[in-house]
């Protein structure tokens, strides 16, 4: 919270030299995090200095590392962070007790102007002589290389947590490029349709229609996602929309009239936008909103998109 930055401080431990935060949350919370640290008199930091959420929370974000006592970190368009959950907080049904062969290729294709990563679940998977589900995940940059979700999807499939799938990572670029080609009723999503779909339905052992075909994507990719429903003409017929900023467009309309078979929204209860999906929700008859307890984060969308697998 900028306006009480003072809350997310430590303080000092009488003449111990140790440092102590103690905050309450909730049992289901999960979050990313990394410690920032400031040598000077603490009115001096640059968190202090700064003004408005933006800046104050760069500012903390450029002084900052991981917390070396954390035994989970994760990557993701910002950075590394440490992690850190509730007892309570949704599974993450890639983890496992035992080492876990992998079972997954990993292949990049191209247009010239676009690519993408397909994860393609290997032969020795039970049943996977039948064509199997597809997942289209925007921000695949991301997915692919940072959060490494190859090597996460092969856990969960071997563990029986999810069923074999194909999963296509379109990559979205620099941050100017996401801005230009994410969360418009363009851009990537014509990526997706006109070059994309077409050319996994021909290459690969996927299925061939929009009931088996799922588009997911975080924040503007959210926001893509929903447009690819809107705009398939029933090729893609399931979103999970995480996150999605819905503040750019207003989606009602074009869902409304598009055919589709499941829409579900994914939103954090301590972003502040909640309220956004649930206003969509009560226009578009249909559309599931689940809030999670948590913020715009990696670690909770990472964690709901294997829950939403699981469901495929």
């Amino acid at each position: 919270e900028p306006g009480r930055i003072e809350n997310a401080e430590f303080s000092r431990l009488g003449g111990t030299g140790a440092w102590a935060l103690t905050v309450k949350l909730p049992r289901s919370w999960r979050a990313s995090y990394r410690i920032a640290v400031s040598d000077g008199d603490p009115s001096d930091s640059p968190w202090r200095s700064a003004r408005g959420y933006g800046p104050v929370r760069m500012a903390a974000l450029e002084s900052s590392g991981l917390d070396r006592r954390s035994a989970y970190a994760m990557r993701s368009t910002a950075g590394e962070f440490s992690l850190a959950s509730g007892p309570e907080a949704p599974p993450e049904l890639w983890r496992c007790d035992v080492e876990l062969p992998r079972r997954s290729g990993v292949e990049q294709i191209s247009n010239g102007s676009e690519r993408a990563w397909i994860y393609v679940p290997k032969a020795d998977v039970p049943d996977l002589d039948r064509p199997t589900p597809l997942l289209l995940l925007f921000d695949g940059g991301t997915w692919a290389r940072d959060i490494e979700l190859p090597r996460l999807l092969d856990a969960a499939i071997a563990s029986g947590a999810i069923a074999p799938l194909h999963v296509a990572m379109l990559d979205a670029g620099g941050e100017g490029d996401r801005w230009e080609s994410l969360g418009v009723p363009c851009g990537q999503v014509d990526a997706v349709l006109d070059w994309l779909l077409p050319e996994l339905r021909s290459r690969y052992n996927v299925a061939r229609d929009g009931a088996s075909t799922w588009a997911a994507g975080q924040s503007l990719g959210g926001l893509s996602a929903l447009w690819t429903a809107a705009l398939s003409e029933g090729q893609v017929r399931h979103v999970v929309a995480q996150s999605p900023s819905l503040w750019r467009f207003d989606l009602a309309g074009p869902l409304a009239e598009a055919p589709w078979d499941s829409i579900r929204i994914d939103v954090g209860a301590l972003e502040g936008t909640a309220h956004l999906a649930h206003r969509l929700a009560a226009r578009v008859p249909g559309i599931d909103v689940e809030e999670f307890c948590g913020g715009h984060d990696w670690a909770c969308w990472r964690a709901a998109l294997f829950s939403a697998m699981a469901r495929m």
